[in-house]
């Protein structure tokens, strides 16, 4: 068996071999899924990215304590970075995943 492309995120791999157990009963399903950020927007109080595949996926702004402690000009000046796998705020140089995002996964504050 053919192992999957390292460029696919845990969230695909696991939708993979659910479709692949379904297949296996004689059941169809038809899923197709694009992870990639489209649009970023950041509130006071939330972190929203909308993905190429139509998902909305938002978290608190709590979730990343560097832009939580941003102005609102560092939480506005953004990249898609990684292909659209990731967005960077080169500002207070913190980047987010949107496979972090779907599994919510908090950045990590450093330990002092």
């Amino acid at each position: 068996m053919a192992s999957p492309p390292k460029s696919l995120t845990r969230f695909e791999l696991s939708l993979r071999q659910t479709c692949k157990r379904f297949r296996r009963r004689g059941v169809s399903i038809a899923v197709s899924t694009d992870t990639r950020v489209k649009e970023v927007s950041v509130t006071e109080e939330v972190i929203t990215f909308s993905l190429v595949d139509g998902r909305v996926v938002s978290v608190p702004l709590a979730w990343s304590w560097r832009l939580s402690e941003a102005t609102p000009a560092q939480r506005n000046n953004f990249e898609i970075i990684g292909d659209g796998y990731g967005v960077h705020w080169p500002d207070v140089d913190e980047d987010l995943s949107v496979e972090g995002m779907l599994y919510g996964v908090p950045a990590p504050r450093p330990k002092m």
